[in-house]
């Protein structure tokens, strides 16, 4: 299923935003050099530092993008105890590691949870991310919405039409491209239109 999917529901602009993967709330890009020390072990317990996600190898930690006493970023993770660290205790090793100077104190990225996949139901993976217009999907236009996410061309019609902007040239480009999945689609969307369009938006 791809992300756009997930995103919104038919041509309902519903707002779906990635954060910005700051860990501690700054807003550091990631950088080009990257630095990943071996897995190590300090003894039993939680180490000082530690956040709250655990690993047995460095990959399994999110980077940290850790500005650097130069102005360079660079891109720290580091699996302790079985934890992954925080930016204090990955960042400083990471910007003299590749000769940047001190480390500023400032970062952003790091371990987080991952975004959430919507667990399909029988009317098909929720394409929304307001509740409220999928439990109405679900009760009004289940069948529909079923119908649809079982066909590729209709999936495909619906990313066509969304890439495009829904004007007259883009639904008769999407027609032309995935004619087995514009009646699945209008179907949906019509149901949704007029059983949902309050809980929609």
């Amino acid at each position: 299923m791809k992300p756009i999917r997930v995103c919104l529901l038919l041509f309902l602009l519903v707002s779906c935003t990635a954060g910005d993967g700051d860990g501690d709330g700054n807003s550091v890009p990631p950088g080009d050099q990257v630095f990943t020390p071996d897995p190590s072990d300090t003894g039993s317990g939680k180490p000082a530092g530690a956040t709250d996600f655990t690993c047995d190898a460095v990959a399994e930690c999110d980077y940290w993008y850790c500005r650097c006493e130069d102005g360079f970023v660079v891109n720290a993770a580091n699996c302790k105890n079985g934890y992954c660290m925080d930016a204090a205790s990955s960042c400083p090793s990471a910007c003299e590691y590749f000769e940047h100077g001190s480390w500023t104190g400032e970062a952003g990225g790091g371990p987080k949870e991952p975004t959430p996949t919507p667990t399909p139901s029988e009317c098909g993976e929720q394409g929304s991310t307001n509740d409220t217009c999928w439990s109405c999907v679900e009760d009004e236009c289940c069948g529909d919405s079923a119908a649809c996410y079982d066909n590729p061309d209709c999936l495909d019609y619906w990313d066509c039409l969304y890439g495009c902007g829904f004007g007259f040239a883009c639904e008769d480009s999407c027609r032309s491209l995935y004619p087995d999945g514009v009646y699945d689609y209008e179907n949906l969307s019509q149901c949704v239109d007029f059983q949902c369009s309050q809980d929609c938006g």
